[in-house]
């Protein structure tokens, strides 16, 4: 860049106005933002692009998180289904002891009557 025209206000000549002065400060002002920006515009490419490489593994990752969630949910319902069933083959081997114990019963009943009809 050309720094011609920048000036350090100390070099201002005492027969300037105190508005130049302050006009030329602001002018320095703004040349040394627009200098601190010139080297951030040169990392700005590189950062979009960086962006634009991550926006792919961010969505991955959106999706590994969206799927853990449902496989978080299904193993969550699949361990109540499977208390449910304990309780139900609970519920079963209990009628069924119940079932056999009815049977022989009326099995000891039945030989009971048939011994007498002997």
């Amino acid at each position: 860049m050309n720094m011609n025209w920048y000036c350090n206000p100390l070099q201002i000549s005492e027969s300037s106005s105190a508005d130049e002065v302050k006009d030329m400060e602001k002018v320095n002002e703004l040349y040394d933002l627009v200098k601190k920006w010139d080297e951030c515009c040169d990392t700005l490419p590189t950062v979009v692009d960086r962006l634009y490489t991550l926006q792919d593994l961010h969505q991955q990752a959106m999706e590994f998180s969206a799927s853990l969630k449902a496989l978080e949910t299904a193993q969550q319902e699949l361990g109540q289904n499977l208390q449910n069933h304990d309780q139900l083959l609970g519920g079963v081997q209990k009628t069924f002891a119940q079932n056999v114990d009815t049977i022989k019963s009326n099995m000891e009943v039945l030989e009971t009557r048939m011994s007498s009809l002997k």
